[in-house]
């Protein structure tokens, strides 16, 4: 029955049904089975009395008439059953009524006490005193709980409590006579419990017998290398205030590398422990605590790490930790090119490559930091763009083999991965702060054979962009995303370079000209571009016959050996090295050689011996033409302009237009009409500002090809001009194009001299 029941039964029948403890007041009864009311000698009369009751008092050889109650008079709702909560030192008490009339009639002469089984309930020494039939006397029987257990019928009810019951005999007059009616009361069975918690989180309270295990997991996401702690009690719980036996075992406690645990703990613990009252409505002793401090330092799933509490030998309880150390950063990266300028065809180098593992919030950490990011592979992108590029943000593309170049605007399909790492360990020792670093990787790349003023860029790129969820503690790629860094652009030119064809070159000091190292072709029989390499060919300046000079000559090749084959190779086969006494000299005179090697001392030619007699150029041009007289203002003249030259005989009786003026001549761009022969001189500096070409019509004859005779101290052709037909002879220096923006696109253009060149010093 239910204990509040039971205790609103017992204030109504306070007055009757008196409880007492003799050391301690008892906490709970009840009373069951209403309509039994006690004994009752004689015949039953229907419905008067329980039926069970009457059934045991038929067999009463007695015929007096003598009533007994337990409880009181012509009640029907006292019970037979009394629960009591703890049967230590516990005394409950009845009301006892009896009535004696028949050949009973000596009140001194008759006594009524109890009797149980043979055996006394409790000592009575006093008796209840017979008197007229409807006047009862009542006299209160005090009975000790264990002393009534002791020998008494024992049953145990299915409500987890244990029934004691006696059957109660009458003693009238020293005659005793059984009436097999049970005084009966109901007290707990010991029973045991328990409960466990980790880090306060506990378990409610679980029975021994129930046949399961009441589990607590408590789950903690850490940053490497934290520390937390980790502590465990356990509880024992019991009904009655008794001895019992536990036991806590240990799981998942293994230290290693990636884990320590202090102090170190035992696989189990076991002892007796005696209950005491208060706590959670129970009998109570803490049987186990634990507590361990415990460092994580590398990434992974720990645990669990668990106790499992048992009580009186039953499995009652187990409570587990779990503990995850997620991978935890976003990756970039940066690239920048050394190089204000690149050249088509030829190499450049990369600067402050780096890729950084950057520190970022984690929600299920709850904090901002960084771990390692392993298996992180870095790449390097190049591309052709007929822009800038530089602008273009940074990207994020899904896809471990993703297309890097599918987000960039290259050219011509000039778009390749240039470079790459295997997976690399970066942040390996856990920095919270992450860490930059510069990968080991080529950074020397081909510059694509584009057009001058195309733009060559580069990017890199990092795999995994970021390590993917907050909760992810097993796969270090993370994301499965590529972070490709913001693009560095430079503006593709091309090296200037000098040729002379169908001619020699001659000089009396050093000659130094440029050339072009192409080192994307892919073979002789198929000229193509590869980003990464491939045959090195080697173009640009070249006389088409040959090269003598007293000094060294560097760069310019004679026999036309850098120049462009038909089949579109051509150029000085350098293999792997320059090597330019082999492959760039055929028809250049030089006095070092020997037999095994050419030019063994000295990496270029030339240096044929001692400086000759120096041209007397004045003396050249007087003989074509001669006078001093100006007959010109010298401001960006027309050649064809009569106000601007003179006609005079020369040394051949020949007619010659003759130009002259004493400081500097400006020529405007012309055309020279058949038959003529002009010279032009200055004391100053000539400086061409135009094309000049002979007349484009049909010659009979070589005396009607049209001559230009240019003589100055200094001679400068513009950047602008792209053809000068004319015999060039400076004293000094002649430049083909004096600006100082040599990379300008508009400064880039060929330049044919179709004529001779003397000169101190070509630029």
């Amino acid at each position: 029955m239910n204990t509040n029941w039971a205790r609103k039964i017992t204030k109504i029948f306070g007055a009757i049904v008196v409880l007492f403890a003799t050391s301690f007041l008892l906490q709970n009864f009840n009373i069951e089975n209403t309509s039994a009311r006690g004994v009752y000698y004689g015949d039953c009369e229907d419905g008067q009395w329980d039926d069970e009751i009457c059934g045991y008092m038929e067999e009463n050889p007695r015929s007096g008439v003598t009533t007994v109650w337990i409880g009181p008079a012509n009640s029907s709702s006292i019970g037979r059953t009394i629960w009591v909560d703890d049967p230590d030192d516990t005394s409950f008490a009845i009301g006892l009524w009896a009535a004696c009339v028949g050949y009973i009639t000596s009140p001194t002469a008759s006594g009524i006490y109890l009797d149980g089984d043979g055996g006394s309930i409790y000592s009575v020494p006093s008796s209840i005193r017979c008197g007229p039939w409807g006047s009862p006397s009542r006299k209160t029987m005090y009975m000790d709980v264990p002393e009534f257990m002791e020998g008494a019928d024992y049953s145990y009810d299915s409500g987890d409590r244990e029934i004691y019951c006696r059957a109660i005999e009458i003693n009238q007059a020293g005659e005793w006579h059984p009436g097999y009616t049970d005084i009966c009361i109901s007290v707990p069975g010991i029973k045991y419990y328990g409960s466990s918690s980790i880090n306060g989180s506990e378990t409610s309270v679980v029975q021994t017998d129930s046949w399961w295990t009441d589990s607590r997991d408590v789950t903690y996401w850490l940053r490497p290398r934290q520390s937390i702690s980790m502590s465990f009690n356990h509880y024992a719980y019991s009904n009655k205030n008794t001895n019992v036996y536990w036991s806590v075992s240990r799981s998942g406690f293994t230290t290693s590398s990636n884990l320590s645990i202090s102090p170190s703990p035992r696989s189990s613990s076991s002892g007796w422990a005696y209950m005491y009252w208060g706590r959670r409505g129970y009998y109570y002793s803490s049987v186990g605590s634990t507590s361990y401090t415990m460092t994580f330092n590398q990434i992974g799933k720990y645990g669990p790490f668990c106790e499992r509490l048992s009580v009186d030998y039953s499995s009652v309880t187990r409570v587990c930790g779990n503990v995850y150390v997620p991978y935890n950063f976003v990756n970039t990266t940066s690239i920048d090119l050394s190089d204000g300028i690149v050249y088509a065809g030829e190499r450049t180098t990369a600067r402050n490559l780096k890729v950084t593992v950057n520190p970022t919030y984690n929600s299920a950490v709850g904090a901002t930091y960084a771990t390692a990011s392993p298996s992180t592979q870095v790449r390097v992108i190049t591309y052709s763009s007929s822009s800038n590029d530089s602008s273009r943000s940074y990207q994020v593309r899904a896809g471990a083999g993703t297309n890097l170049c599918a987000g960039f605007p290259y050219k011509n399909g000039q778009c390749a991965v240039v470079a790459s790492t295997s997976a690399q360990n970066i942040n390996s020792g856990h920095n919270a702060n992450g860490q930059t670093v510069s990968p080991s990787i080529n950074q020397t790349y081909n510059v694509y054979d584009t057009n001058a003023g195309d733009w060559f860029c580069v990017a890199s790129a990092v795999y995994p962009y970021s390590s993917g969820s907050a909760t992810n503690y097993s796969d270090a790629n993370g994301s499965y995303s590529w972070y490709i860094s913001k693009p560095v652009c430079r503006q593709v030119a091309k090296k200037p370079n000098f040729q002379i064809w169908g001619g020699s070159l001659y000089s009396n000091g050093k000659v130094k000209t440029g050339v072009s190292t192409k080192n994307n072709l892919l073979g002789v029989g198929g000229y193509g571009y590869s980003a990464t390499g491939g045959n090195i060919r080697v173009y640009g300046s070249w006389a088409e016959v040959g090269v003598s000079s007293i000094g060294t000559v560097t760069g310019l090749a004679s026999g036309a050996a850098t120049g462009r084959t038909s089949d579109g190779v051509g150029g000085s086969k350098e293999g792997t090295a320059a090597n330019y006494c082999k492959y760039r000299t055929p028809l250049s005179f030089s006095n070092y050689s020997s037999i095994s090697t050419l030019c063994p001392n000295t990496s270029a030619t030339g240096q044929v011996g001692t400086s000759p007699t120096k041209l007397d150029k004045n003396s050249l041009v007087d003989y074509i033409a001669k006078g001093n007289t100006p007959n010109t203002s010298g401001n960006n003249i027309n050649l064809n302009d009569k106000n601007n030259y003179t006609e005079t005989a020369n040394e051949n009786n020949t007619l010659v237009h003759y130009t002259y003026n004493n400081g500097n001549i400006s020529l405007a761009g012309t055309t020279l009409p058949k038959g003529i022969t002009h010279v032009v001189r200055s004391t100053g500096t000539i400086t061409v500002n135009g094309n000049i070409a002979y007349d484009n019509t049909n010659y009979t004859q070589l005396t009607e090809v049209p001559k230009l005779i240019l003589y100055a101290e200094n001679i400068n052709i513009d950047c602008s001009v792209t053809r000068l037909d004319a015999i060039i002879i400076a004293n000094k220096n002649v430049n083909t194009c004096p600006s100082t923006d040599y990379n300008s696109a508009t400064n880039s253009r060929q330049l044919k001299i179709n004529g001779v060149v003397i000169a101190d010093k070509l630029y």
